[in-house]
């Protein structure tokens, strides 16, 4: 492993890339998917930083070739609505689907478009980092509404190494984590599926003496009843939940403007309820 240290250097975003806002749209000009061209917006931006797939938009309307967002850009949200400014700043470069194709941006979108001393994945996790999102936030203006001073960002110093291999190198081992962090992400999402429909079937259809998923209805009708609230197992009960408050001790009582307010003694015996 070479010992050999990398030259460093800062300059302003200013002197590394030029900035330049999207276009301004109105609600005709949004279309669906195969009536338009990518249309990057506020909803665009993940709040840890990344593209949100879900929050891209479609456009059919005037623009100029100087409109578009290419390959080598990154685009950051200039304009931000979240209490705490979460997307304000925070960088987003296009996923490799979309950007083979002509992409437009937002008024809310700010286009970062790098000369060859900065690579555009290496800015990304620059901007990232908890200094550079701290930058953001001193550049940003309103209250409930965050807006990027444009002229004061481009003093922000960045700091690179001088030979984009280098850069090249660190991006490198970002990514495996992120690719890490994905596959993990799509393993939650899969279990999470999972686990709702087991939750949807143990709550509808319980379990058998022996430990075993009840059979389904269809399967097995003689193993279930029919109640006010719909089908459910034999051996299960159906009640209404003042019944159950009642049983565990409670009483009702005339509160404020003739409502029923439901008050507990506590006993050593009956319904367990967590109270509040």
């Amino acid at each position: 492993m070479s010992n050999i240290s990398v030259k460093w250097h800062e300059k302003d975003l200013g002197k590394v890339a030029t900035l330049r806002r999207g276009i301004t749209y109105s609600a005709e000009m949004l279309v669906e998917k195969d009536l338009g061209i990518p249309y990057v917006n506020m909803k665009s931006f993940n709040k840890g930083g990344g593209f949100n797939k879900n929050g891209l938009k479609f456009f059919n309307g005037k623009y100029l070739k100087d409109d578009l967002a290419e390959e080598r850009d990154l685009l950051i949200a200039n304009t931000d609505v979240t209490p705490g400014g979460d997307i304000v700043g925070i960088p987003a470069y296009l996923p490799e689907h979309i950007r083979n194709n002509p992409v437009l941006f937002s008024h809310h979108v700010t286009r970062i478009r790098l000369n060859d001393e900065v690579n555009t994945h290496f800015l990304y996790y620059l901007l990232n980092t908890g200094e550079y999102r701290r930058w953001m936030h001193k550049y940003a203006r309103g209250t409930t509404v965050l807006m990027l001073d444009m002229t004061a960002i481009k003093r922000i110093p960045i700091r690179f190494p001088v030979t984009i291999n280098a850069q090249k190198a660190i991006v490198k081992r970002l990514e495996v984590f992120d690719q890490a962090i994905e596959k993990t992400e799509e393993l939650i999402a899969k279990y999470q599926q999972i686990k709702a429909g087991l939750m949807h079937d143990l709550f509808t259809r319980g379990i058998t003496a022996d430990g075993k998923l009840r059979p389904t209805r269809q399967q097995a009708a003689e193993l279930y009843k029919e109640t006010p609230i719909g089908w459910i197992p034999k051996g299960w009960d159906a009640k209404m939940l003042k019944v159950i408050l009642s049983e565990s001790g409670g009483y009702l009582q005339t509160g404020p403007f003739g409502s029923q307010l439901h008050t507990h003694e506590y006993t050593h015996e009956g319904v367990p309820v967590v109270m509040p």
